[in-house]
């Protein structure tokens, strides 16, 4: 598990929990999280050495981006917020989501999908990495259903899960299903109450992205 501590991370996620913050407080704070977390799945990930040669004739060994084919799915929810952060740091990668109707959890994970767009690609077409964007993991039902979903769709090499907030019985859940999953958070966990929900926790972080505080 790659977990992700640094006091930018942490200020946003602040005002995430934040009780005042407003719904547009929120979503922006999601993608710049997403932001974040993108660059530094690019760095751990798709970065190796490469020899080039300056201006000045002179051979360096430095850094240079790999651009393998990514796909990033999440919730309905995540979608236009922590997923695409994480889109927008990743050069060409898809976006789709899967929309769960607000269900958690258990439900999540044995409910059928209410609506459904996952990106096409091309039948030649190798997908590299999935990765699930599930900005709060509480049991890791969800995230599994789907990452299950999308290694049925594309079989990718690589699948990865980050998620903002998290418990440590939803890593526990979602090793223990995909075990082969990397896993990307920030900060550290939170605990579980017995209602499901992280503690300190954002409250339903679906519903505070609907209501606007002014």
């Amino acid at each position: 598990m790659h977990r992700i501590d640094n006091r930018f991370v942490k200020m946003l996620q602040t005002k995430i929990r934040a009780e005042e913050s407003t719904n547009n407080d929120i979503k922006d704070s999601l993608y710049k999280v997403g932001e974040y977390v993108g660059e530094e799945i690019i760095g751990q990930e798709f970065v190796k050495t490469k020899i080039i040669t300056t201006p000045l004739n002179i051979e360096y060994e430095g850094l240079v981006m790999m651009n393998p084919r990514v796909v990033i799915i999440s919730t309905r929810d995540d979608y236009n917020n922590f997923a695409e952060g994480i889109s927008s740091s990743i050069e060409n990668s898809l976006r789709g989501y899967m929309d769960f109707g607000g269900l958690r959890g258990k439900e999540a994970l044995s409910s059928p999908v209410r609506a459904m767009e996952l990106p096409e690609v091309k039948e030649y077409e190798i997908v590299d990495t999935v990765i699930v964007a599930k900005s709060v993991l509480a049991t890791g039902c969800t995230a599994v259903h789907l990452l299950k979903k999308s290694i049925e769709k594309y079989n990718p090499k690589n699948v990865i899960v980050a998620s903002i907030f998290y418990s440590n019985q939803g890593i526990k859940d979602l090793k223990m299903e995909v075990r082969n999953c990397k896993i990307y958070v920030c900060g550290e966990s939170d605990s579980l109450n017995k209602d499901g929900m992280l503690v300190p926790g954002v409250g339903n972080l679906d519903e505070r992205l609907k209501t606007n505080i002014n």
